[in-house]
């Protein structure tokens, strides 16, 4: 993806990751299986199963998340903050630009699950070093920002949105309003998501040979009406 199709995503993210950290809430798990893509083609963060509060900006130290999408600081144990949501959207930056992860390896085809520990653990060494390859170029306003988000140093990583748009050129012209308001006209839109569901139905009910049989009322109708069950680990 060009840079400048990039941008307006990189935008979208930006503010929601400045709302989750004024609200002192570290996502932790930010990668493109947790970006939804809406009907008007804007993005929606989601999952916060392993998002964490920080109270009075009081550092965390616990390791969660997606090895490919961890911080260097997460990995080397070392107490954290939401500079690991940065360093998250740096990781999909990178793969937006040129398809392919940062920080990457010739995976062992061995099946064996202790070679996939092996791996894994190969990635993070890749991960604490900070080195990453650049295949081509790009633009160099988009680069500054890149490099930023993949810096190694927490510190530099403690980012916001306005800090983001006065210091990146990168941002030039975008006007942060209309992104939040959803004003921008994007290329991409999932197709008519009413005839996707209309096509799935179809699926479904094709799938029967027979129709299914009307239930049938017995003895026990209508004895466990009111009756409720809250089975383990129901959040409900």
């Amino acid at each position: 993806m060009k840079p400048g199709v990039a941008r307006l995503y990189v935008c979208q993210i930006i503010l929601a990751l400045d709302y989750l950290h004024e609200n002192k809430i570290v996502h932790g798990d930010l990668k493109p299986e947790n970006l939804l893509i809406s009907a008007n083609g804007y993005i929606k963060v989601a999952y916060f199963g392993l998002a964490r509060r920080t109270i009075d900006h009081s550092p965390l130290n616990l390791i969660f998340g997606t090895v490919y999408y961890m911080a260097p600081e997460m990995i080397n144990g070392s107490f954290f903050g939401p500079s690991i949501d940065w360093w998250a959207l740096g990781v999909i930056l990178y793969q937006t630009l040129f398809a392919r992860y940062p920080f990457d390896l010739d995976r062992s085809p061995n099946p064996d699950p202790r070679f996939s520990r092996d791996d894994q653990n190969r990635v993070k060494l890749l991960i604490v070093s900070g080195e990453y390859r650049i295949p081509y170029s790009i633009d160099f306003p988009c680069l500054l920002f890149l490099k930023r988000l993949l810096s190694t140093s927490p510190t530099r990583r403690l980012l916001d949105r306005a800090l983001i748009s006065n210091e990146y050129v990168y941002f030039l012209g975008v006007e942060w309003e209309k992104v939040l308001n959803q004003m921008y006209e994007l290329t991409f839109k999932p197709n008519d998501i009413e005839v996707i569901l209309a096509k799935t139905s179809e699926d479904y009910s094709s799938m029967y040979a027979n129709p299914p049989k009307e239930k049938q009322n017995d003895q026990f109708t209508g004895l466990f009406d009111d009756f409720y069950y809250k089975g383990p680990g129901s959040p409900w």
